[in-house]
């Protein structure tokens, strides 16, 4: 069975929760598929919707570029999304990395995760962490 990956949904701005992408079909192909997942197991998508979001456009692909997987950045119809694309390992490091530096140039916070988000149990003291 052939499988296909369809954008979905609109990508306005509205108090809605919006889907972005499905998978129908074979998953696993799709997966494999050079031109789509080439084989990766883990993939991310990071949206900013805030309306300053072209603003932001240069250190996202900056960000993306330093990437240990792959990854890349771009404004649609006014939303910065960024895509990730690896190893689970590489890509938790680019989401930290890239979600760190976002959220500090967009909002003036710390350059790291907020704690909740940290993974597998790894976390700095509480005297180390500010914001």
């Amino acid at each position: 069975m052939a499988g296909s990956s369809n954008p979905g949904g609109s990508s306005g701005r509205t108090a809605r929760l919006v889907r972005f992408d499905a998978l129908d079909g074979d998953v696993g192909a799709i997966i494999d598929r050079p031109t789509a997942f080439a084989g990766a197991e883990a993939f991310a998508t990071v949206v900013y919707a805030g309306a300053d979001a072209g603003r932001y456009l240069d250190l996202a692909r900056e960000r993306a570029a330093a990437a240990a997987c792959r990854a890349g950045a771009s404004l649609v119809n006014g939303l910065l999304l960024a895509r990730f694309l690896g190893d689970a390992a590489s890509l938790r490091a680019a989401l930290g990395h890239y979600v760190g530096g976002m959220r500090q140039a967009a909002a003036g916070l710390a350059p790291h995760l907020p704690r909740q988000w940290e993974f597998e149990g790894k976390h700095e003291s509480d005297a180390t962490r500010k914001g």
